[in-house]
This record gives C-alpha cells, structure tokens and sequence, in this order.
C-alpha cells in the first residue's frame, strides 16, 4: 500500500474554516477525476472527499493527498503542488 493510499483511507482531523473559494477548488478537483477516487479509493461522495483534507502548518492553504502527491489549496482558491 503506497503513501497516497494510506491518506485516501484515512482521514486526518476536521478542518474548519475552509473558504467558498477552497471549497469550489476542492469541487474541481473531485469531478476532475472521480472515476479514480471513487473506484480505487472507494470514496464515494464529495464529504468523504472533502475529509479528507489536512490544514497546512503555518498557513492559510489547505492540504489534499492527489494521485501520490499533495495538493495545496489557497484561501483565494489558488491549486498548486
């Protein structure tokens, strides 16, 4: 079982406080490629997906585990690896 795989099935702790412009990204990012998370990750809804996100230490981004890599999530919506 790789790294990304561990994260997809375990959730980290809730983060609150995420902005609509966070949201609408982490919306993206799920239709964007929901065959892949839903059938090997086995996540079936947006919520699932959305628990998984991770807050980023000495930030505002947000972190996602994405396809073996991690996905920052800026409050103004801004993706970048």
């Amino acid at each position: 079982m790789t790294g990304l795989e561990v994260n997809m099935k375990k959730p980290g702790r809730p983060v609150t406080g995420i902005t609509k412009d966070q949201q609408r990204a982490l919306l993206r990012i799920w239709e964007r490629d929901d065959y892949r998370i839903k059938h090997v990750y086995n996540i079936r809804s947006f919520l699932q997906f959305r628990r998984l996100v991770h807050p980023y230490i000495g930030g505002d981004c947000i972190m996602i585990p994405y396809h073996g890599m991690w996905l920052g999530i800026e409050t103004d919506g801004h993706t970048h690896s």
